[in-house]
């Protein structure tokens, strides 16, 4: 079961975070979450979420594993990961392993 209007947001970095937040929240109830492990439990938590929007580049826990974890948990929910990457095997490793659809 869904929830249409609720995406999860994580990034390391609080301004990224913040300024990603305001942007997307006047449509959707935003949820943020500083790193993989916190969007994890905040999934379990305070789950469901329609999309999880993550940025790649954190410590402890990359976009792509936090996504192929959280297919396990959530896996009606879409996942959408951020990136400065324009690696063409990144691409596919991230639509492989972390079931992303689309790398922003």
């Amino acid at each position: 079961s869904q929830s249409p209007d609720r995406v999860l947001l994580v990034d390391d970095v609080p301004e990224t975070l913040h300024a990603l937040a305001d942007l997307i929240g006047g449509e959707f109830e935003v949820v943020c979450a500083g790193g993989g492990a916190e969007a994890l439990e905040t999934l379990r938590d305070q789950g469901p979420f329609a999309v999880i929007l993550t940025d790649q580049e954190m410590p402890g826990m990359s976009g792509i594993e936090l996504l192929a974890r959280a297919a396990a948990e959530a896996p009606a929910c879409v996942p959408v990961l951020i990136s400065g990457n324009s690696d063409v095997d990144f691409a596919l490793e991230a639509m492989q392993r972390g079931q992303v659809h689309r790398v922003l």
